[in-house]
């Protein structure tokens, strides 16, 4: 009886409450005293009959007698204006019928959890059939006629209000443990089949262990801000599972709210990294916003933005920032998955706007959830990277200067950008530079909905020869030119396979953009959603680019000019072919030169093989100082080693290609370049070269069979030259000897005032282009390895070598007896054409470091020999032919002075012939004797025979002794060693250095 006293005293209590349309929230706490205070009798979740019997308290005023008295259904009774308590796990229902209505009509029902596992934390409400008032869907929806009200415990008062009629699965999911249910109902149509009013509900509690859902294990819905509904702050979400949840997930959302969700990464805690933030829901059963009050949805779900959602009704705005004012990257409704939505920081702010006005509707069958689940993540890119926008809000602007880097790679913003969005690539190089660009990746995708529609070009990319501002205004100097424009369904040039295949080949122009000058611009429009590309044309895109340095240094070198042309105006080639270039004294004393920095003349930029020539030219009484301070050889089996006699570098070569750097000295222009100096191997640290003699200076740096990875910063090298005064002047053309007429010649070497420490002499056949040079001169020749021999006791060095052939030269003591040697290949001269070597010789006095150290005089000569094939003057020793002119001359040519034999001498002066004699005798005394005639006759036929066996030996038809060996065939050109003292038939190869005779040949 105390049961029925209490039950039926709540609502009389609850009658002065009902003009504020809501009932007082019973303390969770109080409630549960009072259920334990009333166990003796019903408990607070039942109605006690007047009998004394217990029923559920969703049973009274139901329309049913429930009661065995039928306290339960009294005249009069109404189910409302009470609160409703229940038992955790079971179901309860509450109908409101017509006849329970008096207009105008107001019910309050309380729904509160008393708590613990028997008494639930939590209430569901399932809207089984729903027809209140009338749902008016205009530009500003509205109820009229009736409308329900939905308050909770401790949360702000909403106002939002559901109408009309609705049905399916209409689940409401309290946030605490006690709701105010309020109807208010003004009037009501009659219509066919009965009353436009119905409401039958079932509710239940739940302990949080069964809403399971929503109470997810590791999951984190951030901290609920003081006094707002729903509004929440997260951070640290690169460590927790983050999730923002409409409120009253995974039920129907209040109305006539706006919750605010700040996420928050503090920057300071990651170093070199730029974080972002990214929403995202992979599971488009868990994101379903309504898009229009009316309950009929569309039949195909999907994800909608922008203008296709109406701000009357729900929708979600996302924010790039801190407060309410940052930019808006997207306005979404509807429902489906979502892609990533990334901020370009590590603030974001996503508001949930919800109607005030709407049916408590959602469509059967169930594919989704109500409400939506969205998850938050971090995401980190390079802080130095251009993979987001930095500067003040909106502007998509990236500036890439060579001074930050000379080479690097972009992609497309990493992050989402507002509607509308134009991100802005400048390229900037120095005035030597160029832009050269290469997209390895590119994706655009379509709207299949614009085909029809789009007939137009719509414009994504587009590539600037030159910079280019946003108002479509050259800035600079110079016009920029549109390189290319790329539609949304087109592609531009692609080079792909660099990024899939390591070590492919380089990109060509046919795959690439460059400009003509320092300036580049792309224009790029990733679409209206940017990368997220939720709805919509979007692209992104990845590009490697590299700012190409075309500067040479010093000026063009034209080969064909003479040496002092003017010199040119432009200091810089663009895209020049040649990177062979010229210093000269007249323009700069000293300073820096260096290899080419430019990509196209190496592997990377497809070309296999480099070579360039550095030339310094200094004037008359100039001397040129070289230092190579480093340099790189991509790493090839080469070592540079240093000749201790007179310090030059040479290049030992293993194996491979070849890379080096040789510097040469030009004396004279038409013989061409005389090598002192080949550097191979790695150089960390500075070389100074050996002085050089000549006023032209060449260095020629080379590289052959480049890789496809391989660039100027795998072969290189740097150095310093000095164009110094000593007043010195050396003509050149006087170092130039020809011989005589006749082929030989004879040069003698004083100690000068003025002398450079190299003096190269010149020797040259005059002639016959087939002739071939024997050298005479004072010495022994010094050996190329270190062993026993005779201390050189003069501080001055002589070099023999042919200027077609540097590397074979030999080096000599100026001291000791006659050695000779012959121009470069001698030893094959019967087998070579007059074009096929270099037939002049090159001799080399290099004076000691301090001048005038000794007094110094030197002698040397040399003739002309021709391969011996059947010449009338030949000397047998030596294999060789010499002039004519020699021939009897009164001085020694063949080593043993067979040029100069009275048995030779006398038949070249006076040739006899037998016939001549007769003749002259018969002319004279035609009355000699018979016996006188026989006489001459005879002597004819001795001379005759002497003359032919004279010849024959000439021509090779003699034979060795046959106690001494043959000498040995040489295959090879350049050979050092002591003359033998037997002859030399035709085919065996003489030594082109060898020590002299016993006797003489001058």
């Amino acid at each position: 009886m105390d049961g029925l006293v209490l039950f039926l005293a709540l609502p009389l209590a609850l009658i002065s409450n009902i003009h504020a349309n809501t009932l007082p929230f019973p303390s969770q706490a109080s409630n549960q005293t009072l259920f334990q205070e009333i166990t003796s009798t019903c408990k607070l979740y039942e109605f006690s009959c007047k009998n004394g019997t217990c029923i559920s308290a969703s049973k009274y005023c139901n329309g049913h007698y429930d009661c065995l008295d039928k306290s339960d259904e009294t005249d009069g009774c109404s189910p409302c204006n009470r609160t409703l308590y229940g038992e955790s796990g079971k179901t309860y229902e509450l109908e409101i019928k017509p006849k329970h209505i008096k207009l105008p009509f107001l019910c309050n029902i309380n729904f509160t959890a008393l708590g613990g596992d028997k008494g639930g934390d939590l209430i569901q409400i399932n809207f089984i059939k729903f027809n209140v008032g009338r749902f008016m869907l205009q530009s500003d929806p509205s109820c009229i006629d009736g409308w329900m009200t939905l308050e909770e415990e401790g949360l702000p008062h909403t106002s939002g209000k559901w109408c009309g009629k609705a049905s399916g699965y209409s689940i409401y999911y309290s946030e605490t443990y006690s709701i105010n249910l309020v109807l208010n109902i003004s009037r009501l149509y009659q219509q066919t089949l009965g009353n436009n009013f119905e409401f039958y509900v079932k509710y239940k509690y739940l302990t949080e262990k069964e809403a399971s859902l929503r109470n997810e294990i590791g999951i984190w819905t951030g901290d609920l801000i003081e006094n707002t509904y729903c509004s929440r702050k997260f951070y640290d979400c690169d460590r927790r599972k983050c999730r923002i949840r409409s409120p009253n997930y995974p039920g129907l959302y209040p109305k006539n709210i706006t919750c605010k969700y700040f996420i928050k990464h503090n920057q300071q805690v990651t170093n070199g990294l730029h974080a972002m933030i990214a929403l995202r829901q992979p599971h488009g059963f868990k994101l379903h916003i309504k898009e229009q009050g009316a309950p009929i949805e569309p039949i195909r779900r999907m994800l909608r933005t922008w203008d296709q959602c109406n701000t009357m009704h729900d929708y979600i705005s996302i924010k790039d920032g801190k407060n309410s004012e940052a930019i808006e990257l997207s306005r979404i409704c509807g429902g489906d998955v979502l892609q990533d939505i990334v901020s370009s920081g590590g603030d974001m702010i996503v508001e949930f706007h919800t109607s005030k006005y709407d049916t408590p509707f959602h469509p059967m069958p169930l594919s989704s959830l109500p409400g939506f689940e969205i998850e938050v993540d971090v995401l980190f890119v390079n802080a130095n990277s251009h993979a987001y926008v930095r500067n003040p809000p909106g502007r998509c602007e990236f500036i890439l200067s060579a001074f930050e880097s000379q080479i690097g790679e972009i992609e497309s913003p990493a992050h989402t950008l507002p509607q509308n969005s134009v991100c802005t690539y400048y390229f900037q190089g120095r005035r030597h530079e160029t832009v050269w660009i290469s997209f390895i990746k590119y994706h655009s995708s379509l709207d299949p909905s614009g085909f029809d529609s789009q007939l137009e070009c719509d414009t994504q990319l587009k590539i600037w020869d030159g910079r280019w501002s946003p108002n479509k205004q050259a800035v600079g100097l110079r016009n920029a030119s549109l390189i290319e424009q790329i539609c949304r369904e087109e592609i531009p040039r692609l080079c792909s396979r660099s990024l899939v295949i390591k070590g492919s080949r380089p990109c060509s122009t046919q795959e690439s953009y460059l400009s003509t000058g320092p300036d580049l611009t792309i224009e790029y429009r990733p679409g209206i959603s940017g990368n997220a590309r939720i709805f919509g044309p979007g692209s992104s895109f990845k590009l490697r680019y590299e700012f190409v340095d075309n500067s040479l240094g010093g000026a063009p070198l034209d080969r064909f000019k003479e040496l002092h042309a003017p010199e040119p105006a432009a200091l810089v080639q663009v895209h020049t072919k040649s990177c062979d270039r010229v210093y000269r004294s007249s323009s700069s004393l000293r300073g820096i030169f260096r290899s080419p920095s430019n990509v196209f003349m190496y592997g990377r930029g497809g070309s296999s093989n480099i070579s360039c020539i550095v030339r310094f030219e200094a004037a008359p009484t100039e001397n040129i100082r070289l230092t190579i301070t480093r340099g790189r050889f991509g790493a090839r089996p080469c070592s540079s080693m240093q000749d201790y006699r007179t310090g030059r570098w040479h290049c030992n070569y293993l194996t491979g290609p070849k890379a080096d750097i040789r510097i040469s000295e030009v004396p004279w222009i038409d013989i061409g370049p005389l090598e002192r100096d080949c550097l191979c191997s790695d150089i960390t640290s500075a070389i100074t070269l050996a002085p050089l003699a000549s006023r032209i200076v060449e260095v020629k740096f080379s590289a052959f069979e480049m890789g496809v990875d391989q660039d100027f910063r795998d072969f290189y090298f740097e150095g310093r030259y000095e164009f110094t005064n000593d007043g010195c002047e050396t003509d050149w053309e006087e170092r130039r000897l020809r011989g005589s007429r006749s082929g030989d010649g004879e040069a003698i070497i004083q100690e000068k005032s003025c002398m450079p420490l190299i003096q190269p002499y010149l020797i040259e056949p005059v002639v016959s282009a087939d002739s071939f040079l024997v050298l005479k001169l004072n010495g022994f020749w010094m050996p190329t390895i270190l062993h026993s021999v005779p201390p050189c006791l003069s501080d001055y060095k002589v070099t023999v070598y042919s200027p077609g052939n540097p590397d074979d030269s030999r080096d000599l003591c100026p001291a000791g007896p006659e050695v000779v040697a012959y121009s470069d290949g001698w030893d094959n001269a019967l087998q070579l054409s007059s074009i096929d070597t270099v037939r002049s010789l090159i001799i080399e006095i290099r004076s000691p470091k301090i001048p005038n150290i000794e007094p110094f005089q030197y002698k040397f000569s040399w003739m002309e020999v021709y391969p011996m094939n059947n010449c009338p003057f030949k000397c047998p020793e030596i294999q060789a032919c010499i002039s004519a002119d020699l021939w009897c001359d009164g001085i020694e040519h063949c080593p043993n002075g067979s040029d100069e034999s009275p048995s030779e001498c006398s038949l070249y002066k006076y040739p006899v012939s037998l016939l001549h004699v007769a003749i002259a005798a018969a002319s004279v005394t035609l009355l000699l004797s018979l016996f006188v005639g026989l006489g001459a006759c005879v002597r004819r036929k001795n001379n005759e025979k002497k003359y032919l066996q004279r010849h024959l030996s000439a021509s090779g038809g003699g034979r060795y002794p046959q106690n001494l060996p043959l000498p040995p065939h040489h295959h090879h050109h350049h050979h050092v060693g002591s003359h033998s003292s037997m002859p030399h038939p035709a085919h065996v190869v003489p030594p082109i250095y060898m020590e002299t005779m016993t006797k003489d040949f001058c």
